[in-house]
């Protein structure tokens, strides 16, 4: 029987709330990882115009102790935590199953060992609540009702709460021989190739300039900064998707109002797109979290980075004088420096910036300062004590200095730095003395003027120098050809930085010059400037690079008809787009025939009809059918108004500037039409039957069908207030809002579309909703606990609670304070088959070194194709050992196996460029080859093996290894321990069959377990990774079957074609769209063969829809089906008819309408 369809949705029995860890038995696992929890983390998300992108992330937090730190014991008396022990045998006599076990929330990995052999001499110890772990060590500081998912959601949804401590804060410790001096904060990975030198000795930028002229396949794109190649389609798919390291392929997220500060949302965001993340432009500052700031100014005198980094770094570089040998001498020059003095506060900083940002170092003394020269022996005092302010100085203070002349002036007596660092610098100075190895001038070289009265004016004063030096310089041409020369500047730079938007040349060659030779289809080209060819990184930076702006306005689509959507139009609020494109017709021009009652007005709480017909009865109303709620707030009253009862008091005369209505409840039985214009006699009441002289209006059809916007005035003004008729006195206020509220917008609405043909039975189904509703989660919080253990989960041990950390796979140590090396892995896999049947796949991707020896981590993924064709699965891969060696060239083999056989399917070979980075950002698609990859090659594999070739890299060879044996050539001998229906793939991986899991395949995943399988009408149960939950599944149904369970009959529709349509084609195209309240349309495209010899097509159709467009290839479309609901398991039976058709504007317009533009054509056709 073979099985075509599946759900797309995994259905969960029950919600976790208690906790099975992983890897708790020490002396089977590393004791470098042991006792994890996982988090499956889901982004999800489209840009307009694009299609849904969904990025899987499984990500294991696992207690990750350093090497120095003391080896646990777990050992505990019988205490509160522990409610029995019980022996494996005594478990064994109570017939107590490992299934049982699971549900008891035993570690996965006593579980399976009671499941290898319920005889054995293990324990097992039953937690009372809110205990777990192997010996119920551990608790959360959380309420119990949470999942792990949702303990990981509170902790950084609320980093606004946090206090950051940020001298404690995460730390890159594997540049062992980086000399940063008295840096005060510790390294971050993120720096290491950032375009300036943080290490003394420059050794956190060697071999970066390999990264500037890496070049990429024609089918990839380069990522800006860092060499890093992706697959060209996965660039500017979606800002959820964010796949180069430095982000680039896709648009930022910048501050409104400040585009240099970028991603200050990522101290939130625990998943790739921020922790794996570095600045997409060179010298930038990273903040440590993925916000980063697009200038180097540090110190600061205005902080930007959210954990405060930057301003500390700022304090601490203007403060630390630890490099002064005498105490004394130190608290004079302190005092001599900073007494009375603010550094924060500026008048480059405005009075609302400066109430958010408080003042990097305020001192406020009682005594006088001491001089320096009784104090400092030398002749001389410098500050910072390396040249690292602003990146490059260092200042030189004479102790002959008097303590009145420092009060009043601050400045340095001399200035010194790095010549080499900045040698267009070095050529404008007159140097006075080399010390320490710096170039060292008087103040008066560098500025004009030397009298600063505060450490805000120093740093104002210096900061040109930074942009002087990194824009200028002393080269006469270039030596690599990859690179492009600018000649005033004397600088060169590597050609990817030309046309970027970002200034790197003080004359602006890079800038200036016309991109659009370097032939680049990658390129942007403004349509407003055609000689001006932008990179891709450019698009969407928040800066204005073309006349027109069009570069921030098409970041991700250049399509009006997808920039500018429906419920933009005449909707009040001109569409900011169209604004910046400064084009005559917009969305609110030549609104006259647009209709104010539409599905995007309705509902939205502003009156867009005269008599707020566009209001009435909307959801959640409380009152009835064409009733407006109106308002007494002094009596606390709320009233129905039927329309019916409601008249407005008509205007004379209406020529007046401004004209008030007059609105009045009127339920009495005489006539008062001779004065009022009652709102339910014509369904649209317009500004010319208020005005008019003649109340007996013939109204032609369409305007008793349809109010127009056209029809309304300007001048006419309404409080919305209401007064009795016969009193003349208030009585209550209309609801409503002062202007159109920027809501969802609808597609389509219950009101408009409804049903063709006509269903047989009406039914109430829910509409369709994209939206992914968050559960709200409370839970008694102690934010001080939250930093604690940095980007990882605070957990109890013990009796005692003492503190312990669950750090991701990018941290490790005690608290989870140090920066891990690793390769961040994104694979896309697309199945490249055009038969319909399932196949499920098990995907094995390992780390390889030189002697394709595979590393004891590796991970695991079960692949659907029909279910995650395009989904990114986002993977940590951790090197064997801290720190990685350097001299091993390491890379990522992904080997396939069919899941329901454990057949081998293929194999690739991914390459890791530039080992020398502590993080690898590693992005790949791979195409699954329809049939086994099973060519013979030459590669000798001895007795226990077979040569199998990489999918991708045909030249490549590896050996494949019979269980039992494993290593480069399968030549060394393991003993396997996995399940007897799984493969012993080496000792440490084991392959599980279809309802397997565990270390080693011996545990069953009961929950599709016969005769309890949840899928009805003999559908497939998969079950979901057990990392995820335990008792989750998918199911795969037979052909004509389709729902969560399989529980729906598929829909039949039998379209009937004329004779016509038979005689012309033997293909019909059909369009399915489907709308949602939420989110914009889609539509799926199907081609569809009309059976020899017959003239009804049949359908069967599992996913939902509204509208069903039939086409003739390259010529007529017919509407064929509309459901305002979908109704599962609907028959429908309709006809193509040539009243049907949907006609080309071409047929239906004139030359005059033909020449419009799309905004104004698309007014002009309702």
């Amino acid at each position: 029987m073979v099985i075509h369809i599946l759900l797309l949705l995994i259905w969960c029995i029950s919600v976790n709330t208690h906790y099975s860890l992983y890897h708790s038995d020490i002396a089977e696992a590393s004791y470098s990882t042991f006792d994890c929890l996982h988090a499956y983390l889901i982004d999800r998300g489209k840009e307009t115009g694009g299609r849904y992108i969904q990025n899987s992330h499984l990500i294991s937090y696992c207690r990750r102790p350093d090497h120095d730190e003391e080896q646990e014991h777990v050992s505990y008396k019988y205490g509160e935590n522990i409610a029995e022990t019980i022996t494996f045998e005594e478990l064994k006599k109570r017939g107590v199953t490992s299934d049982q076990l699971l549900e008891w929330f035993a570690p996965i990995d006593v579980a399976e060992s009671y499941e290898i052999n319920k005889n054995s001499t293990g324990v097992f110890y039953n937690c009372t609540s809110p205990w777990f772990g192997s010996m119920c060590q551990y608790k959360f500081v959380y309420d119990l009702s949470l999942s792990f998912n949702d303990i990981i959601d509170v902790t950084f949804s609320n980093g606004n709460n946090i206090n950051y401590n940020i001298t404690s804060g995460t730390c890159y410790r594997f540049l062992t021989d980086c000399n940063n001096g008295l840096w005060p904060l510790c390294f971050d990975w993120r720096e290491i190739c950032d375009g300036k030198i943080d290490c003394l000795n420059g050794t956190d930028e060697q071999w970066c300039d390999q990264l500037e002229i890496t070049q990429c396949n024609d089918n990839e794109y380069r990522c800006h900064y860092g060499g890093q190649c992706i697959p060209l389609t996965f660039a500017r798919d979606s800002r959820i998707s964010i796949d180069c390291l430095d982000g680039s392929d896709e648009q930022d997220y910048a501050m409104d109002g400040a585009p240099n500060i970028i991603n200050v949302p990522c101290s939130l965001v625990t998943t790739f797109r921020c922790q794996e993340r570095i600045s997409r432009y060179s010298r930038s500052f990273q903040c440590g979290d993925g916000q980063y700031v697009t200038h180097n100014i540090i110190p600061t005198y205005k902080p930007h980075c959210k954990n405060k980094r930057d301003k500390e770094l700022s304090r601490a570089m203007l403060t630390s004088m630890d490099h002064i040998s005498s105490i004394s001498c130190r608290k004079a020059f302190y005092c001599a420096l900073h007494f009375n003095r603010t550094i924060g506060l500026s008048s480059h900083i405005s009075l609302q910036d400066t109430l958010q940002t408080s003042p990097i170092l305020v001192d406020v003394g009682n005594e006088d300062c001491e001089p320096l020269s009784q104090h400092c022996l030398s002749e001389w005092v410098v500050i910072p004590a390396h040249p690292i302010f602003l990146g490059m100085f260092q200042f030189v203070y004479l102790t002959n200095r008097s303590v009145d002349e420092l009060k009043k002036n601050v400045a340095p007596n001399f200035v010194c730095f790095n010549a080499q660092r900045c040698p267009v610098l070095a050529s404008k100075i007159v140097s006075i003395e080399i010390i320490n190895g710096l170039t060292c001038c008087h103040l008066s070289n560098l500025i004009d003027n030397v009298q600063l009265k505060n450490f805000n004016q120093v740093i104002s004063s210096f900061m040109p120098f930074d942009q002087h030096c990194l824009k200028n310089g002393v080269k006469q041409s270039c030596t690599n050809p990859s690179y492009f020369h600018c000649n005033k500047s004397m600088k060169c730079i590597p050609y990817h930085r030309v046309g970027d938007g970002v200034i790197d040349c003080h004359f602006r060659e890079d800038e200036d010059f016309n991109a659009c030779q370097l032939n680049d289809s990658t390129r942007f080209k403004c349509q407003s400037n055609l000689s001006k060819c932008l990179s891709l990184v450019a698009i969407g930076d928040g800066y204005h690079n073309c006349p027109l702006e069009e570069d921030e306005i098409f970041t991700y689509t250049q399509d009006l008809v997808k920039l500018v959507s429906f419920p933009d139009i005449c909707n009040l609020n001109v569409n900011k787009n169209i604004r910046s494109l400064k084009i005559t017709e917009t969305d609110e021009t030549n609104c006259t025939w647009w209709p104010c009652n539409n599905p995007y007005t309705q509902c939205d709480r502003y009156w867009h009809c005269l008599n707020g017909a566009d209001e009435l009865n909307c959801p959640n109303t409380k009152c009835s059918f064409n009733e407006h709620e109106c308002t007494n707030k002094e009596f606390e009253l709320s009233h129905c108004l039927p329309l019916a009862q409601m008249y407005e008091k008509y205007l004379y005369p209406c020529n007046r500037t401004l004209l008030h209505r007059d609105v009045y409840l009127y339920n009495e039985t005489m006539n008062i039409s001779q004065n009022h214009l009652s709102w339910s006699y014509d369904e649209c009441v317009t500004s010319e039957k208020l005005c008019g002289t003649n109340h007996h209006f013939n109204t032609s059809s369409l305007e008793n069908a349809t109010c127009l916007y056209g029809s309304q005035q300007s001048n006419l003004r309404f409080n919305y207030k209401v007064k009795h008729f016969s009193s003349n006195e208030y009585l209550c206020t209309l609801q409503y809002s002062v202007q159109s509220s920027k809501r969802s917008y609808y597609f389509s609405t219950a009101k408009r579309l409804g049903y063709f043909p006509a269903m047989s039975i009406n039914h109430s189904i829910s509409p369709i909703s994209k939206t992914n509703r968050k559960k709200n989660i409370i839970g008694d919080i102690d934010f001080r606990l939250l930093s604690y253990c940095h980007r990882g989960i605070l957990i109890l041990s013990g009796q005692n609670e003492t503190k312990k950390c669950l750090c991701p796979p990018n941290y490790f140590g005690a608290r989870c304070q140090w920066q891990n090396q690793r390769i961040s892995l994104t694979v896309q896999l697309q199945w490249q088959s055009t038969a319909s049947t399932t196949v499920i796949f098990q995907v094995i991707i390992m780390l390889m070194d030189e002697q394709k020896q595979i590393a004891v981590n590796h991970e695991q993924i079960t692949y659907m194709p029909t279910r995650d064709c395009y989904t990114k699965f986002n993977i940590y891969l951790l090197y064997p050992s801290r720190p990685k060696s350097l001299s091993n060239n390491y890379s990522i083999r992904i080997d396939l196996y069919e899941k329901t056989k454990l057949d081998f399917w293929a194999s690739w070979h991914v390459k890791i460029p530039f080992q020398f980075l502590p993080v690898n950002r590693i992005v790949t698609q791979l195409f699954i080859p329809e049939i086994r990859e099973l060519n013979p090659c030459l590669l000798s594999c001895g007795k226990h093996g077979k040569c199998r070739r990489y999918v991708n890299k045909k030249s490549l060879f590896f050996c494949q290894c019979d269980q039992g044996y494993s290593g480069a050539y399968c030549n060394i001998t393991h003993k396997c321990n996995c399940a007897t229906d799984s493969l012993c793939f080496d000792s440490s991986i084991s392959i599980c069959s279809l309802y397997k899991f565990g270390r080693h395949c011996h545990l069953t995943h009961s929950i599709c377990q016969l005769p309890n399988n949840p899928c009805q009408h003999n559908g497939l149960c998969v079950p979901t990774d057990d990392r995820i939950s335990l008792k989750a599944f998918t199911c795969f149904c037979l052909e004509g079957y389709s729902g969560k369970l399989c529980e729906n009959k598929n829909n039949q529709i039998d379209i009937r074609l004329d004779e016509t349509t038979v005689s012309i084609t033997s293909l019909l195209l059909l369009h399915f769209i489907t709308t949602f309240e939420d989110a914009e349309h889609e539509r799926i495209t199907v081609l569809k063969k009309i059976p020899f010899d017959q003239n009804i097509l049949t359908i069967n159709v599992q996913q939902p829809f509204n509208i069903l467009f039939v086409q003739i290839p390259n010529q007529y479309y017919y509407l064929t089906v509309l459901r305002e609901v979908f109704k599962p398991s609907e028959y429908i039976y309709t006809e193509i008819q040539p009243q049907q058709r949907c006609y080309s504007i071409n047929d239906l317009l004139n030359t005059t309408f033909l020449e419009y533009k799309y905004l104004r054509r698309v007014k002009s056709l309702v």
